[in-house]
């Protein structure tokens, strides 16, 4: 049972409670909704849900009242197909530092949420 589960997709650990923002949305309202939301991290999506990148707290605060969402997200964050299995997503966890992963589909990268390296290692440490 445990090693049929290690192969297994990562679908059944995603969260639903991740902040996603359109890439023209003005920083100072991005920033808002990250506090209000409690989050230091936020996952940029077109309208279609196309993952384009990840956005930190930390950026806006430092940004320029004129920059943009575009210019200020993390493009290259690193992401986990949602087809990955459990054994690949901790190895790719194994060096993650942050608070989630966003989760994509392979062949369209649209974003379907996130996953938490904690939820990861805590499903590993459960099997």
């Amino acid at each position: 049972m445990g090693l049929r589960l290690m192969e297994e997709g990562i679908s059944f650990i995603i969260s639903v409670n991740q902040l996603d923002v359109r890439p023209d949305m003005d920083i100072i309202l991005v920033r808002s909704a990250m506090i209000e939301h409690g989050s230091t991290e936020a996952y940029v999506v077109s309208e279609e849900r196309t993952y384009l990148g990840k956005l930190h707290l930390r950026s806006l605060i430092l940004a320029d009242r004129h920059d943009t969402i575009m210019n200020l997200m993390d493009k290259d964050a690193l992401s986990i197909k949602l087809d990955t299995s459990l054994q690949q997503a901790i190895k790719t966890a194994s060096n993650f530092i942050g608070e989630t992963i966003p989760i994509i589909e392979r062949e369209t990268n649209m974003f379907i949420s996130t996953a938490s390296e904690g939820e990861i290692f805590k499903l590993y440490l459960e099997l």
